[in-house]
């Protein structure tokens, strides 16, 4: 699969809101820190190693894991509850 090295852009803001930034901790951040599949570790003379699962547990791949989460949503949308209008 070709990548896209050499002609993206990417962008960083300051998250300041604190339920955002509980949101991308909890959220997004929780789901890709422990990945053990399409993460690599570089190494001090420029070289990337995969991170390995460690204490028995088996390979975890954040990508699966959200597009998992994402069909869910889409098959079982979250009920909005109605409140009342004062």
């Amino acid at each position: 699969m070709p990548r896209n090295i050499d002609h993206r852009v990417e962008v960083l803001v300051p998250i300041e809101e604190p339920k955002l930034i509980r949101t991308v901790k909890a959220g997004v951040l929780a789901v890709y820190f422990p990945d053990t599949v399409t993460t690599r570790r570089m190494m001090p003379d420029g070289a990337c190693a995969r991170r390995k699962a460690t204490d028995g547990k088996k390979d975890f791949n954040s990508q699966e894991r959200l597009i998992r989460l994402i069909r869910y949503e889409k098959e079982e949308p979250r009920r909005i509850r109605s409140r009342p209008h004062p």
